[in-house]
């Protein structure tokens, strides 16, 4: 079966002003499953952050992949941005009678991100023979050895790339929120400094780091433990490799005043500029 990016680590985005799709895979005890197709078994509501609805509950079937369901919610355009939004699904197994409940949350940001930037050309751009690695994890995973492995094994490490940076984006905006937050513009609706949702995106600037991580990532799963490995050394190039790239972004942009102009630019020289050690 091909790989699917589930994506359930990453926190979903929509476009303001733009309908779009919340995805939600339903588990149970830690397995994808097939959900009911008798009408009216599924369905789902859509909340802002104060609990109030803001779309009325919806019936909707599954979507097969393979032999199980995934839940494509299409959400009407939301004009307000903010952070927590909530849609909550509830499902029922195929040939079961229990109603589940589940929760995703949202937020709608005038810049999403969007899923992974990255490649298997990327990587073997980056280092050629990381090819000869990516085969050999993904016969691991059990694909066929060749370009299924490669792909498939460079789709999830892409995957895994892009959580590492989108908890890099967000634990700097939460750091920027709690620095310098007395003299910065406040959000009118809800009256926090720094948000997600205001943040200016930069996509391209980025790519690179996403490049780095995957890369380090590769690596990482390559170790073997023993000194002399050559997965060890590369893993720690990468490593590195992926924090110059952070730095080299630089101060994080933020629209405050909804006018698609950054107007609050957040400087942070101990994350611009890496620091290193000299030794005498």
């Amino acid at each position: 079966m091909a790989y699917a990016r589930e994506l359930d680590s990453l926190r979903q985005e929509l476009r303001l002003d733009t309908a779009g799709t919340i995805v939600f895979w339903p588990k149970l005890n830690g397995a994808n499953v097939a959900v009911s197709a008798v009408g009216g078994e599924c369905y789902f509501q859509i909340y802002d952050a104060s609990g109030t609805s803001i779309q009325a509950q919806t019936n909707i079937d599954g979507t097969l992949v393979g032999d199980v369901d995934r839940f494509d919610i299409p959400a009407d355009a939301i004009s307000t941005l903010d952070e927590d939004y909530r849609a909550d699904i509830f499902w029922t197994v195929a040939s079961g009678s229990v109603v589940y409940r589940d929760a995703v949350f949202f937020d709608v940001v005038r810049y999403p991100y969007g899923p992974p930037s990255v490649s298997l050309n990327d990587l073997l751009e980056e280092r050629p023979d990381v090819g000869e690695v990516l085969d050999r994890h993904g016969q691991l995973l059990g694909y066929t050895a060749g370009d299924t492995a490669k792909e498939t094994a460079a789709a999830i490490y892409a995957v895994r790339a892009r959580v590492e940076i989108d908890a890099l984006v967000r634990t700097q905006v939460t750091a920027d929120a709690a620095v310098g937050s007395a003299r910065a513009p406040v959000h009118p609706t809800t009256g926090s400094v720094y948000t997600r949702p205001n943040l200016i995106l930069n996509r391209e600037r980025l790519n690179r780091v996403e490049r780095k991580l995957a890369m380090r990532l590769v690596y990482e799963g390559d170790q073997t433990g023993g000194e002399d490995d050559e997965g060890n050394w590369l893993f720690l190039h990468y490593k590195r490799a992926a924090e110059y790239a952070w730095a080299s972004v630089g101060p994080l942009k933020y629209d405050q005043s909804e006018d698609m102009v950054p107007d609050t630019v957040k400087d942070d020289i101990g994350r611009s500029v890496v620091q290193r050690r000299v030794q005498a």
